[in-house]
């Protein structure tokens, strides 16, 4: 199933992942219904810079989740969560970042928007990573519910497997208290950002083993509204707005392989 990413757009596949298991609502509403109402209701989480912030309103989902809205012709609201598992009690709309696995209900999944890639993270005083071997012996962060984890404990590495941030996991990298972190990205763009020339990042030795890209999650949206979201996105991606939104934070953006 797929799964909701928080963190980084978020995380590898995600901190804070939650099965959707957890997230089947009890309605949805159709396009006629969002019309009507003139409202389009967006889940997000509230401490989750640069991606959405509840207390200046602004991030790079609160951005794409308004682009959606204000091209429905309608108003968004936002709806702000301290953990996606509590998307199940709201009357949301739209989840703006989930993992693109197909075959996923109750959530419609639009079409992807964003490749979301993985790096290995080190000291920049550190040994370059130049590729799988090299992970022996050191100690390696990963969040604690990521697919990361599986791969590498069945591979036998020395796992650091508590943290529920991918902040976290930087941080602890840049602490010396792990030799490596396996993180998206986007976070390593955002925290080396506040941070400068602590980390070195290397997408190598970690392979495609861990990307996967971002979509919508509408919730039990009707074909029509699955069809205008889709249209929306395809025309943000090819004309370079959905681009502008991740690097108006300051982030690295890579469209999605299919779209």
């Amino acid at each position: 199933m797929s799964n909701v990413v928080w963190r980084a757009c978020s995380g590898g596949v995600a901190a804070a992942a939650i099965s959707l298991g957890l997230m089947t609502p009890v309605s949805g509403r159709s396009l006629a219904d969002i019309e009507e109402s003139g409202t389009f209701e967006v889940c997000l989480q509230e401490d989750n810079a640069p991606f959405s912030d509840q207390h200046t309103n602004k991030g790079v989902l609160v951005d794409i989740g308004d682009l959606v809205a204000n091209k429905l012709g309608v108003k968004m609201v936002e709806t702000w969560l301290f953990s996606a598992e509590y998307v199940r009690k709201t009357s949301c709309d739209l989840v703006p970042a989930v993992a693109d696995i197909p075959n996923d209900e109750p959530l419609r999944l639009s079409s992807p928007y964003v490749e979301i890639r993985s790096l290995a993270v080190s000291r920049v005083s550190a040994a370059k990573l130049s590729g799988a071997e090299d992970f022996k012996g050191r100690s390696i962060g990963v969040l604690a519910n990521s697919y990361a984890r599986h791969v590498f404990s069945q591979k036998g590495y020395k796992l650091s497997v508590h943290y529920l941030e991918n902040e976290e996991i930087l941080k602890a990298v840049e602490d010396g208290e792990i030799d490596v972190g396996i993180v998206p990205q986007t976070s390593f763009d955002w925290y080396v950002r506040q941070r400068p020339d602590r980390l070195r990042a290397d997408a190598s030795p970690v392979g495609t083993d861990f990307d996967y890209s971002a979509a919508l999650g509408l919730r039990r949206a009707d074909k029509p509204l699955l069809a205008k979201v889709n249209d929306i996105l395809r025309e943000a991606v090819a004309d370079g707005t959905v681009r502008g939104i991740f690097e108006r934070y300051g982030l690295r953006y890579e469209a999605p392989k299919a779209n």
